[in-house]
């Protein structure tokens, strides 16, 4: 072997790290994005669950606060009988004076 072959074989071995080099490179690159996408992605994913906690607390207030209403709905209509046999007794005796 001559020392052109050398070169021209240390000048194709060069070449194929240049090569290497850069498909490495945009392989860096490539897991660098895919790491920041999963940095965002668990990101999204806390906040998903803070808003569903957020969610299921709302939930219950809006049932207890059901519950309070349907609970006041017996003593309303009781009271709401009252006033109208009062209503009605006011003006029995209006009517009855009047006549």
């Amino acid at each position: 072997m001559g020392t052109d072959d050398h070169v021209e074989r240390l000048a194709r071995i060069e070449g194929a790290l240049t090569g290497m080099q850069a498909e490495m490179a945009t392989m860096r690159d490539a897991l660098m994005r895919l790491v920041r996408i999963e940095e965002q992605h668990a990101a999204t994913r806390d906040e998903v669950r803070r808003v569903h906690a957020r969610l299921d607390d709302l939930d219950n207030r809006m049932d207890a606060a059901e519950r309070r209403i349907d609970g006041m709905r017996g003593p309303l209509v009781w009271l709401s009988g009252i006033a109208a046999t009062v209503v009605a007794g006011l003006v029995s005796v209006l009517v009855g004076r009047v006549m």
